[in-house]
């Protein structure tokens, strides 16, 4: 992804396909081999997090994406 002899300057988007909006596209871009980052990739191809990759894809999967990350930002505030 990074090729060598480059000043880094370069930006890509991390969820492609959804730069202007929050949702569960990252589930859907990582089922289709297109995880910008190494740890991206791990979570779909490591055996103890690849279910929650397969929990959070199509227009259901982003809905319990949306409702449990909401429930993790309130865990984490109290």
């Amino acid at each position: 992804m990074c090729p060598a002899n480059r000043d880094g300057s370069k930006r890509i988007a991390l969820d492609t396909g959804s730069s202007d909006r929050f949702g569960g596209s990252f589930f859907t871009n990582l089922r289709n081999g297109r995880g910008i980052l190494e740890s991206d990739w791990k979570l779909r191809t490591d055996a103890s997090t690849r279910a929650y990759v397969q929990r959070f894809l199509g227009l259901r999967g982003e809905l319990n994406f949306n409702m449990e990350f909401g429930r993790s930002i309130v865990k984490m505030s109290n």
